[in-house]
């Protein structure tokens, strides 16, 4: 039977792996998100969202 040791190492291992994929697959729809919209109309929705974070600091 391992120890709580082993245990809590191979769960520390399992976790990470869990958060590494989760990156990977938010990365990957990000991804296929932009090939959708179109470099275009991705570049202007960062535009209004910047303008929109301008505006707002303005107002503050």
């Amino acid at each position: 039977m391992p120890g709580t040791r082993q245990v809590r190492k191979s769960a520390m291992r399992i976790g990470s792996a869990i958060a590494l994929n989760r990156r990977r697959a938010t990365a990957k729809l990000r991804e296929l998100k932009w090939r959708e919209i179109g470099p275009i109309e991705c570049d202007f929705a960062n535009l209004s969202a910047s303008l929109g974070l301008l505006t707002k600091a303005k107002h503050v």
